[in-house]
């Protein structure tokens, strides 16, 4: 697919440059960057969303507690410590 972009001059001039270093045209330069960018943009975007996982004394990962879980683990606790529920 063609297409038109206007970019600044200065960009334009290091983009041509790095293709000549990397004896790469000015087409496979262009779509080494995107490719590179969106890669990155995709990487970032994932890591935004991996929070750190901390296991609990019971072993449960902090991304798998629900309410339901949490009440469940409360009372066990209060089993183990006080032999009943509170």
């Amino acid at each position: 697919m063609r297409t038109t972009i206007d970019l600044p001059d200065d960009l334009f001039q290091e983009i041509k440059s790095r293709a000549v270093r990397q004896r790469r045209s000015l087409k496979e330069e262009f779509l080494q960057l995107v490719t590179n960018g969106m890669r990155v943009s995709s990487e970032s975007k994932q890591k935004a969303r991996d929070f750190p996982t901390i296991s609990g004394a019971n072993g449960v990962l902090l991304s798998q507690l629900t309410p339901e879980l949490v009440k469940k683990l409360e009372m066990e606790g209060d089993h183990e410590r006080f032999g009943r529920s509170i």
